[in-house]
């Protein structure tokens, strides 16, 4: 499990969901399925290129 801040779940869901703002559990899920047992390492590189 992983915290999202209010700025990151704005990057995850523009990035993953091509909206402006999703709820951070929607999010964690998504972060979830797609990088299984690395969703936090993937949250990290995604903020940090952003």
């Amino acid at each position: 499990m992983f915290g999202i801040d209010v700025w990151n779940r704005k990057i995850f869901a523009r990035t993953l969901l091509g909206v402006q703002d999703a709820d951070a559990e929607v999010m964690t899920r998504r972060m979830n399925e797609l990088f299984p047992g690395h969703a936090g390492t993937a949250a990290l590189y995604l903020v940090e290129h952003k």
